[in-house]
């Protein structure tokens, strides 16, 4: 099937380059050290600007290393959540035993929450749930420590950013079209969802008065379904790519991209279950 030749809108689309790499680019390494420090640069200021609306006289210390014995005072750090039922590569060895997850969720009303700066960590508790918190959050509170702990009586977390006023301007109607679950390669999922969502957007199913206004198309993952091979089947392949049953469910899905992308432009982004490392280009990790 090709597309009807309807008339469409051309809309001039500034693609940003903030995600492109350059050639001389480096994958930086994934240390949480410098996790927490770019954390500890972009939030500390906007986190204790928070904290002093609370209480402009409040006691904020700069780390755990000079936490106070007595009185309250404000802390900024990030959250390290223990979980008791998550298993651990180490368990085999210390022959731990683990509790099962209720429904699946390893989180538990009895996992201990830290609060976590460059010098250090120290438990806390008190005035929050453990299960609405996770690891990597980046939080202040306001406290006072027992023993070697800190009993929190408030937590504060960052405001949201100022946003960018946009000067919008009235115009014609242009609409972008964003779909996910094409999953090509699933059997259980019809043909027919697929063929009635080209039909609208190239034309066929209207007069092209509404498919018309739709100027670009972005294709937000799982447009691809990856199968389990069995190992005979395995045996049953060449070594030809072109054999591989991947390839075979690849070039329908490209056969659908080439005829949607001839009615208007086209963007995909890989998903979860999207063989991106295999097929699709990326930047390597150098």
């Amino acid at each position: 099937m090709t597309a009807i030749s309807i008339e469409r809108p051309i809309v001039q689309c500034k693609i940003s380059n903030i995600f492109i790499a350059p050639e001389t680019f480096t994958q930086p390494p994934a240390q949480y050290f410098n996790f927490y420090n770019t954390l500890n640069q972009n939030l500390r200021p906007a986190l204790e600007k928070v904290m002093r609306k609370h209480d402009k006289n409040m006691k904020i210390i700069k780390d755990l290393t000079v936490v106070p014995d007595h009185g309250s005072f404000g802390l900024v750090g990030v959250v390290f959540k223990e979980m008791s039922l998550r298993p651990c590569v180490l368990d085999q060895y210390f022959k731990k035993k683990r509790g099962k997850p209720k429904d699946g969720c390893y989180a538990d009303e009895n996992d201990v929450l830290y609060l976590e700066d460059k010098e250090g960590r120290m438990e806390i508790y008190g005035a929050l749930k453990t299960t609405e918190f996770v690891t990597g959050q980046f939080i202040g509170i306001l406290g006072k420590k027992v023993k070697n702990a800190v009993e929190v009586e408030k937590v504060f977390f960052p405001e949201r950013p100022m946003q960018i006023k946009r000067n919008l301007k009235k115009g014609p109607e242009h609409f972008v079209c964003f779909v996910s679950g094409l999953r090509f390669g699933d059997p259980s999922v019809s043909t027919l969802s697929r063929e009635l969502l080209f039909d609208f957007l190239s034309g066929f199913a209207t007069n092209g008065k509404e498919s018309s206004k739709v100027v670009r198309v972005v294709i937000a993952g799982s447009s691809f379904a990856l199968t389990d091979v069995g190992e005979m089947e395995c045996d049953n392949i060449s070594k030809k790519r072109t054999d591989i049953p991947v390839a075979n469910v690849m070039r329908e899905l490209d056969t659908y991209l080439s005829q949607l992308a001839a009615t208007m432009p086209v963007d995909i982004m890989p998903g979860e279950s999207d063989p991106s490392g295999f097929f699709f280009t990326s930047t390597t990790n150098a």
